[in-house]
């Protein structure tokens, strides 16, 4: 029930995932007779997407889990079965995060699994270093409860509105019980036009935390995961990380987002390249405060260079801003 536990949590995990946390020392037709099992069983649900080419330059398929209805309805049935009804209950949070079954498509499915690979790095870190996390609901589509239309400046007339539904929230407590509340927001595309998007969105989460509407949201997540957070959560900041697929399409969102700041918010960007159980933590994130992992507005980028203005940053400048951790 571990396997079906971790994929009903993480919504959607891949054939490698699975085989990494369960069988990381095992060939892989082991993993993937053991997983076939529980498809054939009724247990979970399994499609296929296209991978990238092997060495061998032939297209390979991936294998991807999920726990539908049908298979929630399986495995509640079984514990019945078995009287072993208590251990079903662990499953109830689960189940209230999922929305209603619906056909989605192999790019939907990788984004995902990006995102799942994400959380499997951050799960394995925080565990490592003795800090928790203490949940992440991803999968806005199917996610209940947390998407709402916000007002851009609620004190202008006509102000623009934005629809806030973040890929995933999490809550991240370190050692001392200092608690990292906020979205994440998986970014895949290539194109200049949709830098801008970007930046109108993560403008959407600035306008969520500046009026209070994310507090209300976690005040949800706390009561549902009897979370000791002992502070108003209208007093917590909120954490915005933006992960893009590999370091240019970062470097994009960070040009175009670099001016965004807010006491409420802090804005981070990472690669996914970048991402691993071990850097996960560590100072891989660029960030938009002012002076703080960010590019400080009318500050020379280099030791004696002219002033500059975060939207005249070149590329190539980048390498000089300065990293941060999760923990800064």
């Amino acid at each position: 029930m571990a396997i079906i536990y971790k994929v009903a949590v993480y919504k959607y995990l891949s054939s490698t995932q699975l085989k990494r946390l369960f069988w990381e020392h095992a060939e892989h037709q082991t993993a993937a007779k053991r997983l076939t099992q529980l498809v054939r069983a009724g247990f979970l649900r399994r499609r296929f997407i296209h991978s990238k080419a092997t060495d061998e330059g032939h297209n390979s398929r991936l294998a991807v889990f999920d726990w539908p209805g049908p298979c929630q309805t399986k495995l509640k049935q079984h514990c019945i079965d078995r009287r072993v009804e208590d251990r079903w209950q662990s499953y109830a949070v689960v189940i209230k995060s999922h929305a209603h079954d619906k056909t989605v498509s192999s790019g939907f499915l990788r984004h995902e699994i990006a995102i799942s690979e994400f959380f499997l790095c951050l799960e394995e870190a925080a565990t490592r270093e003795g800090w928790r996390l203490w949940w992440m609901r991803t999968s806005s589509p199917l996610t209940k409860g947390v998407s709402c239309w916000v007002t851009l400046d609620p004190d202008a007339p006509n102000s623009d509105a934005v629809h806030f539904s973040p890929d995933s929230v999490y809550a991240l407590a370190d050692p001392q019980q200092q608690f990292r509340l906020g979205t994440l927001e998986y970014e895949t595309r290539d194109k200049q036009k949709s830098r801008q998007a970007y930046r109108r969105r993560l403008r959407g989460h600035q306008a969520v935390a500046e009026q209070n509407i994310f507090a209300e949201i976690l005040a949800q997540f706390i009561a549902a995961y009897h979370v000791p957070l002992h502070t108003d959560p209208t007093r917590v900041g909120m954490h915005v990380l933006s992960v893009a697929r590999d370091v240019s399409p970062r470097d994009d969102l960070f040009l175009a987002c670099a001016s965004l700041y807010s006491p409420a918010v802090r804005f981070s960007f990472a690669s996914l390249t970048d991402v691993t159980p071990a850097t996960i933590l560590s100072p891989i994130w660029l960030r938009t405060d002012e002076g703080v992992g960010g590019v400080p507005a009318q500050q020379p980028l280099l030791p004696g260079g002219p002033p500059v203005t975060r939207s005249s940053i070149e590329r190539h400048e980048l390498a000089t801003v300065p990293r941060v951790s999760r923990s800064d």
